[in-house]
């Protein structure tokens, strides 16, 4: 009734630090599509706009004997993922092709699987996804996951300030090379 902390290191070392996000590893893996988030994080993420579905579920985590509130954070998944594709204008958006270095313009979800086999066959399968230089949403979105096809989970600008001033611990935010435009 619990989730647990454990690393690679030994035992005595598993819940050296109390996080406000986690994501799931081990035997949790199947779980890609959530985090495990602390009652201040939801209480962060309920004030912006998070793609819809999104779900978040009562869960507690064991951190030196206790057993503290928190929530599963549900994102992405198979039921997610032909909601996700609708906020992505893709007649504006552009993708690249990285073995014949041209542009591609892709204008569905279907071309989208389309392209990125290609890709990843003409690649050897070095390469996950379809790059992207553009990516268009047709809705002004603060959490946007792409994990599951275009590798990547968007924080808008306000949500990253808001996670930072809020002082939540477990997030690691890097610079993309790619613009993103909110209609």
């Amino acid at each position: 009734d619990y989730f647990f902390l454990e690393s690679f290191d030994e035992k005595q070392y598993w819940e050296w630090a109390l996080f406000d996000v986690y994501k799931f590893i081990g035997e949790t893996s199947n779980m890609l599509g959530a985090l495990l988030i602390s009652k201040k994080l939801k209480k962060v993420l309920e004030n912006f706009k998070i793609t819809e579905p999104h779900f978040y579920y009562l869960s507690k985590l064991l951190y030196k004997g206790e057993k503290k509130d928190y929530y599963i954070f549900q994102f992405t998944g198979e039921k997610f993922l032909n909601p996700l594709f609708g906020y992505i204008n893709f007649k504006d958006s552009l993708f690249f092709d990285p073995n014949q270095k041209i542009a591609l313009k892709i204008i569905n979800k279907e071309d989208l699987y389309f392209q990125t086999s290609r890709i990843l066959k003409e690649s050897g399968f070095d390469i996950i996804n379809v790059p992207i230089k553009k990516l268009v949403l047709n809705k002004n979105i603060d959490f946007f996951p792409m994990q599951s096809f275009l590798g990547d989970n968007i924080v808008s600008e306000r949500l990253k300030q808001a996670i930072e001033e809020n002082g939540i611990i477990g997030f690691e935010f890097f610079e993309i090379d790619y613009e993103v435009i909110a209609e």
